[in-house]
Formats: C-alpha cells, structure tokens, sequence
C-alpha cells in the first residue's frame, strides 16, 4: 500500500471515530498533515512520508486510535472556576 493510500485510511477513520468533527488534509514535501477541529479546539498531526511507509496497516489503525483518544480526552470541556472556588 502506497502512501497516499495509508494517508487516506487515516483520513477516513478519523473522520469516522470523530464525527462531530472537521478534518482536513495535505500533504507537501512529504509531510502529510491533518487538521482537527473538535469541540473549539485545533489539532494538527504530521505523518512523514516515510513513517507511513514503514507502518503496517494494522499499525496505523491502533496509532489512529490513540489520536482519536487524545483528541476527545482533550476537547472535553473543563469546568470554569468561580471567584472564591477552592481547587485541590
């Protein structure tokens, strides 16, 4: 399997897992880059080329889920301390 191909299996399955999210992708000397935009938060992942090629596919969908994982963990939304809040 070809890079692109690789890239586009990323593509696909964060778009999948992440739903409610934006996902956009380029790719320009030899760097393929996604963008994700979920819940008001911005994440930008890079693949060089040459880690593509060297993972297998079965690599790429555990290393997809980790990043899905990461992304929800860190868009969820934080409670807002009030003035006199006590935090520990």
């Amino acid at each position: 399997m070809d890079a692109e191909r690789r890239a586009c299996l990323i593509l696909e399955r964060l778009i999948d897992r992440l739903h409610d999210a934006t996902v956009d992708y380029q790719c320009s000397a030899g760097v393929h880059e996604f963008v994700v935009r979920h819940s008001g938060s911005c994440f930008k992942i890079q693949f060089p080329e040459q880690s593509l090629l060297r993972r297998s596919e079965h690599d790429l969908e555990q290393v997809t889920a980790q990043i899905v994982e990461r992304i929800r963990t860190h868009s969820l939304p934080r409670p807002t301390p009030t003035a006199g809040a006590l935090t520990a």
